[in-house]
């Protein structure tokens, strides 16, 4: 959190008013700043109205201003901010778009806008509490605005520090629901949280290629929901994950759609446990899918027992031998490519996936010892050249290393 001074407050006030805010009804107790003159002559007050320190609220339309954002912050940075301001809400009547209008600004830069639910909540909430059209503040938190270089940058989100249901007709909950969109608007990341979660950085690695290499790091965050049960939250973001389907870069799928479930083991190796299909799924495509499953078992099954049953001829017949484990080894590739597809997500994620790509190294050391065997060293490297292409994450193993060195010194 960055510290210093927050327009006229300090952080001890932040904490001071906080702790006054826990004792005060919605509006009954609004903290005067000063009371003015309008040029009607009516009485018009200034007010800062104290949160919970949850930050609930989102500022919509936040993408237009984020010029004037990162000039607040000073700049960005590798990390972004989350940086602590004050923000005025001002009510924006001659809105041509909207005549109920709440306006956010920091520093004299508008920056965005209360929701259109929001905005007529918070209205409501002022006029009953007898001080309709009052302009207030209240802290607001800027968060992202991380560069991180090769285009990886973040987009400037604005969060508000308002009382309880003073924006919102729900009740106060920690959850809500937000979508991440590419600059042309749609939608490709749907999630849930509490806190800051809509900004953070902690997503997957398919996540983080496809907002690199295809957004060049600009997106925009919206708070779809907010002030949320969590089962609430759940609903909410499975009905947004079932209505962009395969747009998204989910790993999870939501209820209703149908799953593979892969693992990667210890050794790099793709494995299916179940398959999980609602009763509206697809017959064709989820028959295809069992039987392309079963097929690469049967592949890698009967593959091993070949491996197996080849191993003895290395002490009788090494050509056999070594003939064997090159089909073999044509067999695991064949294979693999079918687990691959198996393994990729549908749709925009399976675009952006990198799953391992690894064979069996094993079986290439029994080929490439077999081959040198009967001083066949050209044929031992080319055997390698192309398993390596095929699986260059095998390189990194202690026998890929072990092969290479005993290759290197046959010159």
């Amino acid at each position: 959190m960055e510290g210093g001074a927050v327009g006229a407050l300090t952080h001890y006030d932040l904490r001071e008013l906080q702790k006054g805010a826990m004792k005060m009804g919605l509006f009954t107790n609004i903290l005067s700043r000063g009371i003015g003159k309008s040029k009607t002559g009516e009485a018009k007050s200034t007010a800062f109205l104290p949160g919970p320190k949850t930050f609930s609220i989102g500022v919509v339309g936040e993408s237009h201003y984020q010029s004037a954002v990162e000039s607040i912050c000073g700049g960005r940075t590798d990390q972004g901010h989350e940086k602590i301001v004050e923000a005025v809400l001002l009510h924006e009547d001659n809105n041509p778009y909207d005549s109920k209008a709440i306006r956010v600004d920091i520093q004299g830069n508008t920056v965005g806008y209360l929701s259109r639910e929001n905005a007529r909540q918070y209205r409501k909430r002022l006029e009953k509490a007898g001080h309709k059209g009052m302009t207030a503040t209240c802290f607001a938190m800027v968060v992202g605005g991380w560069d991180r270089g090769s285009g990886d940058k973040g987009h400037f989100g604005v969060r508000l520090d308002l009382p309880k249901n003073a924006a919102s007709s729900h009740r106060r909950q920690d959850y809500y629901v937000y979508v991440h969109k590419d600059p042309d608007g749609n939608v490709f990341y749907v999630g849930k949280g509490t806190g800051q979660r809509a900004w953070s950085q902690d997503h997957d690695a398919v996540w983080h290629r496809y907002v690199s290499e295809k957004l060049g790091g600009r997106y925009e965050v919206e708070i779809i929901k907010n002030e949320l049960k969590e089962e609430e939250a759940l609903e909410s973001e499975n009905e947004l994950m079932l209505k962009h389907g395969d747009r998204l870069l989910n790993l999870g799928k939501p209820v209703g759609a149908m799953t593979v479930n892969v693992s990667i083991d210890d050794k790099g190796k793709l494995n299916f446990e179940s398959v999980s299909q609602p009763s509206d799924a697809n017959t064709t495509d989820r028959t295809t899918r069992w039987e392309e499953q079963s097929r690469y078992w049967e592949l890698r099954k009967s593959n091993k027992a070949f491996i197996a049953a080849t191993k003895p001829f290395e002490k009788t017949d090494l050509e056999t031998a070594a003939k064997r484990y090159e089909e073999a080894l044509l067999k695991v590739k064949e294979n693999e490519e079918l687990g691959w597809r198996l393994a990729r997500s549908p749709g925009l994620r399976g675009e952006y996936e990198n799953f391992p790509k690894r064979g069996d190294i094993g079986l290439l050391n029994r080929l490439i010892l077999c081959l040198m065997k009967l001083n066949r060293g050209n044929d031992a490297k080319r055997e390698a050249e192309q398993y390596f292409a095929a699986f260059p994450d095998d390189r990194d193993t202690s026998t890929a290393k072990a092969i290479i060195n005993r290759l290197r010194k046959t010159g």
